[in-house]
């Protein structure tokens, strides 16, 4: 029996942002296991010195893995766990099951405790493509203007709970800028049917000519080279509106990510040695 409609959107919602968070997770895993495999095979090319460097440092990050990955192995983890959480789990497993066991034992384990609490298939999530991608532009632009910034050609990893929560402290400077000017009586908008305020203001930082023209030359800044930079302002245009509102729709963001621990990005950090 239903709980009653506001839990049903609660439970929606999180659901929703599990399935997101969940394919963000893969992705960057990844990208994580092809960026490891090419620096291995540049080292040995450099010399063997450079080779056994970058095998300790590597030996280092998995060890750092696996004791992260440990709390997917606790059902007490998996009774207060949040949906950043699990997907941080998910992309470090994912990364590196091929180089250990206990990363391939927690893929197992994620996998059955996400169908069985969540009626999720890990490996096939079923969130919309365009909103992960979108999510995964933002946060490669957002690292591109870092190394643009500081002067480094890119910046750490980041995770699944991480793009999430940028993205969603985004549009929550959004939507309070909104307000204020609402307040302040400045740039009157007209109302949905719902009375809910349309966000055209707010949006046009995002969907614009001025936005995509900064972008690409912060991307340029930062070495990336001009045929990758037209790849991604192509599907640029392809996006109507902020990532964050298509996952979350015109509702709140879910509760329950609030006061989720940062243990994914320390692990990150860690694992990339920074």
């Amino acid at each position: 029996m239903s709980e009653g409609p506001e839990v049903d959107s609660a439970n929606h919602e999180v659901n929703a942002m599990m399935r997101v968070a969940l394919q963000l997770a893969s992705r960057i895993a990844e990208k994580m296991a092809r960026n490891r495999e090419r620096d291995l095979e540049q080292a040995r090319r450099e010399s063997a010195e450079h080779a056994r460097e970058l095998a300790q440092r590597l030996e280092t990050s998995r060890a750092a893995a696996e004791a992260y990955l440990r709390a997917s192995f606790d059902d007490q983890w998996w009774n207060r766990a949040q949906p950043g959480e699990i997907a941080d789990q998910w992309q470090h497993a994912q990364a590196w099951k091929e180089h250990s066991q206990v990363a391939s034992e927690a893929v197992e384990r994620i996998r059955a405790e996400t169908a069985k609490r969540y009626g999720i298939d890990v490996d096939a999530p079923g969130a919309d493509e365009k909103v992960v991608d979108a999510l995964l532009r933002d946060a490669e632009n957002r690292k591109a203007r870092a190394g643009a910034e500081h002067g480094r050609s890119q910046a750490d990893t980041m995770t699944a709970s991480e793009i999430l929560d940028e993205a969603e402290r985004a549009d929550a400077e959004r939507a309070d800028e909104n307000e204020r000017n609402e307040t302040n009586g400045e740039d009157l908008e007209p109302r949905a049917l719902g009375g809910d305020s349309l966000r055209s203001v707010a949006d046009h930082d995002y969907d614009s000519a001025e936005r995509r023209g900064e972008d690409a030359d912060q991307m340029r800044a930062a070495g990336i080279d001009e045929e990758e930079v037209a790849t991604r302002m192509r599907a640029d245009l392809d996006q109507a509106r902020h990532p964050v509102e298509a996952v979350a729709g015109a509702g709140s963001h879910p509760k329950a990510r609030k006061g989720r621990a940062r243990r994914g990005k320390s692990a990150e950090r860690t694992m990339t040695g920074r």
